[in-house]
């Protein structure tokens, strides 16, 4: 398990990486205009305190006469503002690097069953465009380049319904605790679905927080079979790794992870 998360933590996805700094579009916009304002406003600062050039002009008769010649405040203007917009550009990209680098959350939905053998249940987008705000060409199109499918509904109820048709055919306690490293709303918010959408007669649905950081979840882990409640960019390796490891050594049951995309931008 150590070796995965070492793996993990020095893995650097190319595609992942390239969108997440494309993702930067609007600061990088942002960064290049107040680049190239503040380099064009060295530039003409220094234009205007220059000394004037004198020119010497020899002239028919073999005398010298010389000429002023004020200094062009556009002089290497263009220049100063491209190379100010190329800076700006340059430091939002560092940073959007750095921070992917140094990140320490499960970058892609495909690392939540490939880091603990487990299935993924369903795929919920807690993005705003699920609230009703649409998003602009530019982010729809950052978001086929990731590879997100426009065409399959990832609404809370719609995901929790596949959900919960899976958790019929995996279970065979009817108990069922939903629980996970993230956030204990979002881990309401699917709970609440699933206790709604699994017949009730039959299935004992409850919540509860991380157990590897509330002793009183560990107590009751044997009576219930788990659903675990993760997120991309919000799940920590770290904390993942070591839940999954110890609930393989206690011997329970989990029946896969309900993967929420989107919910750290909330």
């Amino acid at each position: 398990m150590n070796d995965n998360r070492f793996e993990y933590e020095y893995e650097v996805d190319l595609k992942d990486l390239c969108v997440s700094m494309l993702r930067k579009w609007r600061q990088i916009l942002i960064a290049m205009v107040i680049g190239a304002v503040l380099l064009g406003a060295v530039r003409v600062v220094i234009n205007l305190n220059s000394e004037p050039e004198v020119v010497v002009t020899v002239n028919e008769d073999q005398t010298e006469t010389e000429e002023t010649v004020p200094v062009s405040v556009t002089n290497k203007l263009a220049t100063f503002i491209v190379l100010g917009a190329v800076c700006g550009a340059f430091v939002v990209c560092a940073y959007a690097f750095l921070r992917y680098c140094f990140d320490k959350t499960i970058h892609l939905e495909e690392d939540l069953s490939r880091y603990t053998g487990l299935q993924v249940l369903a795929s919920v987008d807690f993005t705003p465009e699920e609230e009703g705000h649409k998003k602009n060409v530019i982010d729809r199109l950052l978001d086929r380049l990731a590879g997100i499918n426009y065409e399959a509904d990832c609404s809370l109820d719609t995901q929790c319904a596949i959900a919960a048709a899976k958790i019929q055919l995996l279970s065979s306690t009817k108990s069922i605790l939903v629980t996970g490293t993230v956030n204990k709303k979002v881990i309401r918010k699917i709970g609440v679905n699933l206790r709604k959408l699994l017949p009730e007669e039959e299935y004992e649905v409850v919540m509860g927080e991380n157990p590897m950081i509330n002793p009183e979840e560990i107590i009751r882990l044997n009576d219930y079979e788990l659903v675990l409640v993760e997120a991309p960019h919000a799940t920590k390796v770290k904390e993942l790794l070591s839940l999954n490891s110890f609930l393989k050594l206690g011997q329970v049951k989990v029946l896969g992870i309900v993967s929420t995309a989107g919910w750290s931008q909330n």
